[in-house]
Protein backbone atom coordinates (compact mmCIF):
# COMPACT_ATOMS: atom_id res chain seq x y z
CA UNK A 1 0.00 0.00 0.00
CA UNK A 2 2.45 2.61 -1.21
CA UNK A 3 -0.22 5.00 -2.52
CA UNK A 4 -3.03 5.69 -0.09
CA UNK A 5 -5.84 8.21 0.12
CA UNK A 6 -6.50 9.40 3.67
CA UNK A 7 -10.19 9.32 4.64
CA UNK A 8 -10.04 10.58 8.18
CA UNK A 9 -8.05 10.80 11.40
CA UNK A 10 -9.68 8.44 13.88
CA UNK A 11 -7.88 9.50 17.03
CA UNK A 12 -4.90 11.44 18.36
CA UNK A 13 -3.52 10.64 21.81
CA UNK A 14 -0.57 11.62 23.95
CA UNK A 15 1.02 9.50 26.68
CA UNK A 16 3.20 10.96 29.44
CA UNK A 17 6.91 10.33 28.88
CA UNK A 18 7.91 10.24 32.54
CA UNK A 19 6.69 10.51 36.12
CA UNK A 20 6.07 14.00 37.44
CA UNK A 21 5.51 14.13 41.21
CA UNK A 22 2.69 16.22 42.62
CA UNK A 23 5.23 18.35 44.50
CA UNK A 24 6.55 19.63 41.16
CA UNK A 25 3.17 20.05 39.49
CA UNK A 26 0.92 22.09 41.80
CA UNK A 27 -0.33 18.99 43.58
CA UNK A 28 -1.19 17.05 40.41
CA UNK A 29 0.67 13.76 39.95
CA UNK A 30 1.54 12.47 36.48
CA UNK A 31 2.66 8.87 35.96
CA UNK A 32 4.63 7.60 32.98
CA UNK A 33 2.22 6.20 30.40
CA UNK A 34 -0.78 8.21 31.60
CA UNK A 35 -3.02 9.30 28.73
CA UNK A 36 -2.72 13.07 28.90
CA UNK A 37 -5.43 13.62 26.28
CA UNK A 38 -7.15 11.82 23.43
CA UNK A 39 -9.43 13.29 20.75
CA UNK A 40 -11.52 11.57 18.09
CA UNK A 41 -13.39 14.37 16.27
CA UNK A 42 -10.40 15.65 14.30
CA UNK A 43 -11.44 17.77 11.32
CA UNK A 44 -7.98 18.49 9.91
CA UNK A 45 -4.40 17.53 10.64
CA UNK A 46 -1.16 18.71 9.04
CA UNK A 47 2.51 17.95 9.68
CA UNK A 48 4.91 20.73 8.73
CA UNK A 49 8.60 19.87 8.30
CA UNK A 50 11.40 22.40 8.41
CA UNK A 51 15.20 22.51 8.39
CA UNK A 52 18.03 24.98 8.49
CA UNK A 53 20.28 25.14 5.45
CA UNK A 54 24.03 25.71 5.76
CA UNK A 55 25.97 26.28 2.53
CA UNK A 56 29.65 25.53 1.92
CA UNK A 57 31.19 27.93 -0.62
CA UNK A 58 34.56 28.39 -2.30
CA UNK A 59 36.66 31.53 -2.32
CA UNK A 60 34.46 33.13 -4.98
CA UNK A 61 31.23 32.39 -3.15
CA UNK A 62 30.19 29.51 -5.41
CA UNK A 63 28.06 27.01 -3.51
CA UNK A 64 29.87 23.69 -3.25
CA UNK A 65 27.38 21.87 -1.09
CA UNK A 66 24.21 22.61 0.82
CA UNK A 67 23.73 20.90 4.16
CA UNK A 68 20.34 20.64 5.86
CA UNK A 69 20.51 20.67 9.63
CA UNK A 70 18.27 21.29 12.63
CA UNK A 71 15.36 19.34 11.21
CA UNK A 72 12.08 19.98 13.02
CA UNK A 73 8.46 18.91 12.67
CA UNK A 74 5.28 20.54 13.88
CA UNK A 75 1.78 19.08 13.68
CA UNK A 76 -1.34 21.20 13.83
CA UNK A 77 -5.04 20.54 13.53
CA UNK A 78 -8.51 21.08 14.86
CA UNK A 79 -11.01 19.05 16.84
CA UNK A 80 -14.67 19.63 16.06
CA UNK A 81 -15.55 19.74 19.77
CA UNK A 82 -13.98 21.46 22.76
CA UNK A 83 -12.00 18.85 24.70
CA UNK A 84 -11.31 19.44 28.39
CA UNK A 85 -8.22 17.16 28.76
CA UNK A 86 -6.66 18.70 25.63
CA UNK A 87 -7.27 22.20 26.97
CA UNK A 88 -5.67 21.18 30.27
CA UNK A 89 -2.63 19.78 28.46
CA UNK A 90 -2.37 23.04 26.50
CA UNK A 91 -2.06 24.75 29.89
CA UNK A 92 0.66 22.33 30.99
CA UNK A 93 -1.47 20.34 33.42
CA UNK A 94 -4.18 17.67 33.80
CA UNK A 95 -7.80 17.86 34.79
CA UNK A 96 -8.81 16.94 38.33
CA UNK A 97 -12.20 15.75 39.55
CA UNK A 98 -13.76 16.68 42.87
CA UNK A 99 -15.82 19.23 44.76
CA UNK A 100 -15.52 22.77 43.39
CA UNK A 101 -17.06 26.02 44.62
CA UNK A 102 -18.96 27.73 41.79
CA UNK A 103 -19.82 31.42 41.70
CA UNK A 104 -23.34 31.13 40.35
CA UNK A 105 -26.43 33.21 39.75
CA UNK A 106 -30.11 32.58 39.25
CA UNK A 107 -32.47 34.75 37.25
CA UNK A 108 -35.79 33.94 38.87
CA UNK A 109 -39.21 35.09 37.77
CA UNK A 110 -41.28 36.60 40.57
CA UNK A 111 -44.97 36.51 39.78
CA UNK A 112 -47.14 39.54 40.48
CA UNK A 113 -47.66 40.12 44.23
CA UNK A 114 -45.36 37.20 45.18
CA UNK A 115 -42.98 37.58 48.16
CA UNK A 116 -40.87 34.39 47.96
CA UNK A 117 -38.36 32.90 45.56
CA UNK A 118 -36.70 29.46 45.67
CA UNK A 119 -33.07 29.13 44.52
CA UNK A 120 -32.17 26.48 41.95
CA UNK A 121 -29.04 25.41 43.89
CA UNK A 122 -28.19 25.09 47.57
CA UNK A 123 -25.65 27.74 48.57
CA UNK A 124 -22.58 26.63 50.51
CA UNK A 125 -22.18 27.83 54.08
CA UNK A 126 -20.85 31.35 53.79
CA UNK A 127 -21.89 31.59 50.15
CA UNK A 128 -25.52 32.58 50.70
CA UNK A 129 -26.94 35.53 48.73
CA UNK A 130 -25.92 38.91 50.14
CA UNK A 131 -27.65 41.05 47.52
CA UNK A 132 -30.26 40.65 44.79
CA UNK A 133 -31.05 42.85 41.79
CA UNK A 134 -34.42 43.58 40.24
CA UNK A 135 -33.97 43.27 36.48
CA UNK A 136 -35.05 46.03 34.16
CA UNK A 137 -37.34 45.24 31.24
CA UNK A 138 -34.33 44.97 28.90
CA UNK A 139 -32.65 42.39 31.16
CA UNK A 140 -30.06 44.74 32.66
CA UNK A 141 -29.63 44.94 36.42
CA UNK A 142 -31.73 47.53 38.17
CA UNK A 143 -32.51 48.16 41.84
CA UNK A 144 -30.14 46.51 44.33
CA UNK A 145 -31.60 44.99 47.52
CA UNK A 146 -29.49 43.74 50.44
CA UNK A 147 -30.13 40.33 51.95
CA UNK A 148 -29.88 39.67 55.69
CA UNK A 149 -31.50 39.98 59.09
CA UNK A 150 -33.45 43.23 59.32
CA UNK A 151 -33.01 43.87 55.57
CA UNK A 152 -35.59 44.13 52.80
CA UNK A 153 -34.82 40.51 51.83
CA UNK A 154 -34.03 37.54 54.08
CA UNK A 155 -32.67 34.10 53.18
CA UNK A 156 -33.33 30.72 54.84
CA UNK A 157 -33.45 27.09 53.68
CA UNK A 158 -33.03 27.86 49.97
CA UNK A 159 -35.66 30.59 49.88
CA UNK A 160 -35.61 34.37 49.63
CA UNK A 161 -38.38 36.26 51.41
CA UNK A 162 -39.19 39.90 50.55
CA UNK A 163 -40.80 42.13 53.16
CA UNK A 164 -42.29 44.16 50.31
CA UNK A 165 -42.85 42.57 46.93
CA UNK A 166 -41.01 44.19 44.00
CA UNK A 167 -43.71 42.68 41.77
CA UNK A 168 -46.61 44.80 42.98
CA UNK A 169 -47.48 46.00 39.48
CA UNK A 170 -46.29 43.12 37.30
CA UNK A 171 -44.09 40.03 37.31
CA UNK A 172 -40.36 40.80 37.41
CA UNK A 173 -37.10 38.89 37.06
CA UNK A 174 -34.70 38.85 40.02
CA UNK A 175 -30.93 38.33 39.61
CA UNK A 176 -29.52 36.39 42.59
CA UNK A 177 -25.73 35.80 42.92
CA UNK A 178 -24.40 33.17 45.35
CA UNK A 179 -21.84 30.36 45.69
CA UNK A 180 -22.58 26.64 45.76
CA UNK A 181 -20.42 23.51 45.84
CA UNK A 182 -20.54 21.23 42.79
CA UNK A 183 -19.56 17.63 43.48
CA UNK A 184 -17.60 15.57 40.90
CA UNK A 185 -16.70 18.62 38.84
CA UNK A 186 -13.78 18.64 36.43
CA UNK A 187 -11.35 21.53 36.45
CA UNK A 188 -7.85 22.66 35.55
CA UNK A 189 -5.88 25.80 36.32
CA UNK A 190 -3.52 27.50 33.89
CA UNK A 191 -0.57 28.21 36.17
CA UNK A 192 1.97 30.74 34.89
CA UNK A 193 4.95 28.44 35.59
CA UNK A 194 3.48 25.24 34.12
CA UNK A 195 5.30 23.86 31.07
CA UNK A 196 3.80 21.43 28.56
CA UNK A 197 4.03 17.80 29.68
CA UNK A 198 6.13 15.85 27.13
CA UNK A 199 5.03 12.49 25.88
CA UNK A 200 4.58 10.02 23.06
CA UNK A 201 2.02 11.18 20.48
CA UNK A 202 0.10 8.61 18.42
CA UNK A 203 -2.09 9.56 15.46
CA UNK A 204 -4.44 6.88 14.10
CA UNK A 205 -6.10 7.21 10.71
CA UNK A 206 -7.92 5.24 8.04
CA UNK A 207 -7.68 5.48 4.28
CA UNK A 208 -7.99 3.48 1.08
CA UNK A 209 -5.48 2.13 -1.41
CA UNK A 210 -5.84 4.22 -4.58
CA UNK A 211 -5.60 1.14 -6.82
CA UNK A 212 -7.51 -1.61 -4.99
CA UNK A 213 -9.67 0.71 -2.85
CA UNK A 214 -8.97 -1.65 0.04
CA UNK A 215 -9.36 -0.17 3.50
CA UNK A 216 -6.04 0.54 5.18
CA UNK A 217 -4.83 2.04 8.42
CA UNK A 218 -2.03 4.47 9.03
CA UNK A 219 -0.25 5.70 12.12
CA UNK A 220 1.97 8.64 12.89
CA UNK A 221 4.08 8.00 15.97
CA UNK A 222 6.16 10.78 17.52
CA UNK A 223 8.17 9.34 20.43
CA UNK A 224 8.71 12.73 22.07
CA UNK A 225 6.24 15.56 21.58
CA UNK A 226 5.06 18.65 23.42
CA UNK A 227 1.89 20.64 22.90
CA UNK A 228 2.32 24.31 22.18
CA UNK A 229 1.04 26.49 25.02
CA UNK A 230 0.17 29.27 22.55
CA UNK A 231 -3.24 29.56 20.96
CA UNK A 232 -6.86 30.48 21.46
CA UNK A 233 -9.66 28.61 23.21
CA UNK A 234 -12.77 29.35 21.15
CA UNK A 235 -15.69 28.95 23.53
CA UNK A 236 -18.23 31.53 22.40
CA UNK A 237 -19.76 30.06 19.23
CA UNK A 238 -21.42 26.68 18.52
CA UNK A 239 -19.32 26.07 15.38
CA UNK A 240 -15.98 26.87 17.03
CA UNK A 241 -13.23 24.25 16.76
CA UNK A 242 -10.56 23.32 19.30
CA UNK A 243 -7.24 24.05 17.60
CA UNK A 244 -3.90 22.59 18.66
CA UNK A 245 -0.24 22.54 17.70
CA UNK A 246 2.19 19.76 18.66
CA UNK A 247 5.96 20.04 18.40
CA UNK A 248 7.64 16.75 17.41
CA UNK A 249 11.16 16.60 18.80
CA UNK A 250 13.99 14.12 19.12
CA UNK A 251 14.55 13.16 22.71
CA UNK A 252 18.03 14.51 23.34
CA UNK A 253 19.47 11.30 24.81
CA UNK A 254 17.47 9.01 22.53
CA UNK A 255 18.12 7.66 19.06
CA UNK A 256 14.55 7.77 17.72
CA UNK A 257 13.59 10.18 14.97
CA UNK A 258 11.09 13.01 15.00
CA UNK A 259 8.23 10.76 13.89
CA UNK A 260 7.44 7.56 12.03
CA UNK A 261 4.58 6.93 9.59
CA UNK A 262 3.24 3.38 9.30
CA UNK A 263 0.63 2.04 6.86
CA UNK A 264 -0.92 -1.41 6.96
Amino acid sequence: MEKDKCDKIRRISQYAAADKPASENHGIEVKKGDILWTIKDVTDFTISNSSEAVEATDGEGVVIERYLRSKAAEASGSNALFDMPLAAAQAGTKITTGAVDIDFHDVLKMEKDATELTLSKTPKTGGEPEVVYICNDDGSLGEKLEVGAGKTVTYADGKLTFTTTPAAEKAVNVFVPYTYTQENAQKFTNFTDADAIPGRCVVEGIGRDVCSHALCYFYVIAPYAKLSLDGDLNLGTPDATHDFTINFMREYCGEEGLYTIITC
